[in-house]
């Protein structure tokens, strides 16, 4: 088993064992010190979106055989194989533009909406078919077998000779009739493959270049943690990212000035008047500051001409006993009347 189908298994043990602890038939959870196993590193069955050129050869080779309109309600309704073959007329509403899922994978009741596109094909089978709300909309599945023919025919897939244990290819048939055996392969080189769940991911992958937002696509999708959209429904290559580096808006190179004030040959005539302003600025500031230090000059002129009259005023103090003081001394400084005793 994979890395996602172990952990599973050991989700539901994990909730079995915990019952039975809630409900007293054991005391602790044993298996809660299993650790999960990385699904990163073991993914068997990885799946790519399918190009808007794939998709075209495949509805052209799908068309004349009467099959386009099961992969466009892969592609864009996203559902799986047996919703597919469990969905009837009675679920299509197509004046409201929406499908009612019932018993999906999730096994809960889902509405998803029409594409326009999907609209007129669904319209135009209703018509000619001539079926009743209780009618499959798809009487015959697609098989597997089928769907890589289809594959084949659209140029998305390609036939490769199977080899033995021995390295030689298999021989089928007898006589003239005797031919290496031949499968269809679906995978391309970097092992991905493009089955009929890889629908989905296109989906997914298309509404994250329409700039969806991921909880709106986990429900278009049908999930129920939008995690897994973004995981393993979405798979965006260097083209998608290197237009989202493209939509940057360039980062402007601010003008340069001469660091010395100073204006050369090339200036800008508009920079003239905000250079003079700064100037006159600087021009007024410099006379601000020598008004001020006058100020400050004068206010120090002043403080030495008090301390001057006051020394002058000590000297001629007069001095007067009273009974039971001491000597006091009535000294003006700067209008304040101090004592010394």
């Amino acid at each position: 088993m994979s890395a996602r189908t172990i952990n599973f298994c050991r989700q539901i043990a994990v909730a079995f064992v915990n019952w039975c602890v809630k409900t007293g038939r054991i005391e602790t959870n044993p298996l809660t010190v299993i650790p999960k196993l990385d699904e990163s590193r073991d993914r068997r069955r990885v799946r790519r979106p399918l190009t808007d050129d794939e998709l075209r050869r495949l509805l052209a080779a799908a068309e004349p055989r009467g099959r386009k309109l099961w992969y466009l309600m892969a592609v864009l309704a996203g559902l799986r194989k047996s919703e597919l073959g469990r969905l009837r007329w009675a679920d299509i509403d197509l004046n409201q533009g929406s499908i009612t899922v019932r018993n999906g994978k999730a096994k809960r009741i889902d509405m998803i909406p029409i594409h326009p596109q999907l609209i007129e094909e669904l319209q135009r089978r209703r018509d000619e078919a001539m079926s009743t709300p209780q009618t499959k909309v798809f009487p015959q599945i697609v098989t597997d077998v089928t769907r890589r023919k289809d594959f084949l025919r659209a140029g998305i897939a390609r036939e490769q000779v199977v080899v033995g244990d021995d390295g030689k290819p298999v021989m089928i048939g007898k006589g003239e009739w005797l031919r290496p055996k031949t499968r269809i392969v679906t995978e391309d080189a970097e092992g991905r493959v493009i089955d009929l769940h890889a629908m989905r991911t296109t989906l997914g992958t298309m509404l994250a270049r329409q700039g969806a937002k991921p909880q709106v696509a986990r429900e278009i999708m049908r999930h129920s943690d939008y995690q897994t959209t973004l995981t393993h429904y979405t798979m965006l290559g260097l083209s998608d990212t290197a237009g989202a580096i493209n939509e940057i808006p360039d980062i402007g190179t601010p003008e340069t000035i001469s660091a010395t004030g100073t204006m050369s040959s090339t200036a800008d005539p508009q920079q003239i008047p905000q250079q003079s302003e700064r100037e006159s600025v600087q021009f007024h500031a410099t006379a601000s500051d020598q008004d001020t230090t006058a100020h400050q000059q004068s206010e120090d002129s002043n403080h030495l001409e008090s301390a001057r009259v006051s020394d002058e005023v000590r000297a001629d103090a007069t001095t007067c006993e009273k009974a039971g003081d001491g000597i006091r001394t009535h000294d003006v400084q700067l209008g304040k009347l101090a004592f010394y005793h």
